[in-house]
C-alpha cells in the first residue's frame, strides 16, 4: 500500500500489519520474539514473523496481484534471502527488497505519480502490464524457487479430504439397500484454502466393487468397512480387491477399470480407500463397496459432528 510519513514522504506499506517498509533492504521483525534472541531470528518456525512473498509460478500469483492492483494496492516483485521458510504458496524471508512494481495499463491507463517516486524511492523498476495476461508473461520469466525443488522438499501439493454425505435409499437387484460413506475433495497446498473437485484419473478415481460369487460374507468383515485401506491387484482381465494385508479378495472392480489397471501399471497408486458402502435395509449386510484409488499419498477424513480432521493411517483407521 502507499503509505505517507508524517514527515510527507512516500513509502510502502503492507498491507496487514501496517509496517512501513524502508527504502533499501527491509529486515524482518518479531513482536513475539526479542530482538537479538538466540536462533529465533525471524522467520520463526512457530510464529507468523517474516516477509510474505507469493512465488511466480504459483497459481494464486496473478489473482493476488490483479485484485491489489484494482483495489489501489502496489504490486510487484522482490528479492528475499537470509533466513527462508518456504510453503507451496510462497514464503517468509528475513531480508527483502522490491525490484519491480507493476501498473496495470487495463487500470490506470497510465503510470500513476506516485508509482515513479515510490520506484525512485527503493530502486525499483516500474513494469508496464496489461491485465491478468501481461502479468502472467512477466511472472513465466522470473526464477522462483522451481516446482521440482518445492517438492523435493515439501513432498506432493495435495491432499485428499473426505467429507461425510447423507446417507440415501436406493433400490439395488430387487432390494433397498441404503448408500453411506464420503465425498472426496482435493485440497491445494500450492493455492491457499483451495478446495476443488478432484481431477480424475490425476488426482483419484472412484471403483465401484462388487463381491465376486461366494466371496459376500467377506464383505461383512471390518477389513472391508469404510475408510479401511485396501490392496488392487490385476488378475488377467479384472481387478481385484483384497484387504489391506492380502490374505482376502473381497471383489472385483466393476467401474473405472481402465484407470485402476493404468495406476497399476505405472505404479502411480499410492492409497485406495474404502469411501462409500451399500447395505441391505433389511438385514443390514454390506452388498457393495465404493474404493477412492489414488496417486496422492495423504488422505484426511472429517469424523463426527465436529467434523475433526484426521489423517488416515493405514493401520489404524479411526472408525
Amino acid at each position: 500500500m502507499v503509505h505517507m510519513t508524517d514527515a510527507g514522504e512516500l513509502r510502502l506499506r503492507a498491507p496487514t500489519l501496517c509496517d512501513v517498509w524502508t527504502p533499501g533492504v527491509m529486515r524482518a521483525g518479531c513482536r513475539k520474539h526479542p530482538v537479538g534472541a538466540p536462533n529465533l531470528q525471524p522467520p520463526v518456525a512457530d510464529c507468523g514473523c517474516g516477509l510474505y512473498a507469493v512465488h511466480p509460478h504459483a497459481p494464486q500469483a496473478v489473482r493476488r496481484l490483479v485484485r491489489g492492483l484494482r483495489h489501489g494496492m502496489v504490486a510487484g516483485v522482490v528479492e528475499a534471502w537470509g533466513r527462508i521458510e518456504v510453503s507451496f504458496a510462497g514464503l517468509r524471508a528475513q531480508y527483502a527488497r522490491p525490484v519491480v512494481l507493476f501498473s496495470d495499463r487495463s487500470v490506470c491507463g497510465s503510470v500513476p505519480i506516485y508509482l515513479g517516486e515510490l520506484a525512485s524511492i527503493y530502486g525499483a523498476e516500474v513494469v508496464e502490464v496489461d491485465g491478468p495476461e501481461g502479468l502472467t508473461a512477466h511472472l513465466r520469466g522470473l526464477n522462483g524457487i522451481p516446482e521440482g525443488t518445492l517438492r523435493e522438499l515439501l513432498g506432493d501439493p495435495r491432499q485428499i479430504a473426505l467429507v461425510p454425505t447423507r446417507p440415501r435409499r436406493r433400490w439395488a437387484r430387487c432390494e433397498q439397500v441404503v448408500e453411506s460413506g464420503f465425498r472426496a475433495e482435493l485440497l491445494r497446498h500450492d493455492v491457499v484454502n483451495e478446495r476443488v473437485p478432484l481431477r480424475p484419473p490425476r488426482d483419484g478415481v472412484e471403483l465401484a466393487v462388487e463381491p465376486a460369487d461366494g466371496t459376500e460374507p467377506v464383505l461383512q468383515t471390518r477389513a472391508f468397512g469404510l475408510l479401511r485401506e485396501v490392496t488392487l491387484a490385476a488378475e488377467g482381465d479384472r481387478v481385484a480387491v483384497w484387504d489391506r494385508r492380502g490374505r482376502v479378495r473381497g471383489g472385483y472392480v466393476t467401474a473405472n477399470q481402465r484407470a485402476a489397471r493404468a495406476m497399476l501399471r505405472t505404479g502411480t497408486l499410492a492409497r485406495a480407500v474404502i469411501v462409500r458402502q451399500s447395505r441391505s435395509r433389511g438385514s443390514g449386510e454390506r452388498r457393495a463397496i465404493t474404493v477412492l484409488a489414488t496417486e496422492v499419498p495423504e488422505v484426511l477424513a472429517e469424523i463426527g459432528p465436529s467434523r475433526l480432521r484426521v489423517t488416515l493411517d493405514p493401520d489404524d483407521p479411526p472408525i
